[in-house]
């Protein structure tokens, strides 16, 4: 399973970076940015106006994604020793209930 995914992963992930090198070659051109403030404004590649948002975007994404999977996990584990402790609680319930169950039918039978 694990190499089926690295192989889809490779197989969408060259076209993908082809595509990107394409579009930085096509677009080399300046464009003007400018802030209301200030009075001068930055040239910039297009290509870097449009990629570097887009790499911000999908780093912010992974991360926002790293962050609701670890708390997943922690509330997993969380869950995961509660269960543990409650089983144990009803082990020791029920030992204790078999124990009174066996002296309360050797006090029956004593009588």
């Amino acid at each position: 399973m694990r190499r089926l995914c690295r192989f889809l992963f490779w197989l969408l992930a060259i076209p993908v970076m082809a595509l990107l090198v394409v579009f930085a070659l096509s677009n080399r051109q300046g464009t003007l940015l400018a802030l209301w403030p200030f009075a001068d404004g930055m040239e910039l590649p297009t290509y870097l106006v449009v990629l570097v948002p887009a790499l911000a975007g999908l780093v912010l994404g992974l991360l926002t994604g790293a962050a609701r999977r670890l708390a997943a996990q922690a509330r997993a584990a969380s869950l995961t020793r509660r269960v543990t402790s409650l089983e144990r609680d009803l082990e020791g319930l029920r030992a204790a209930s078999a124990s009174s169950s066996a002296s309360m039918a050797d006090a029956s039978a004593q009588d």
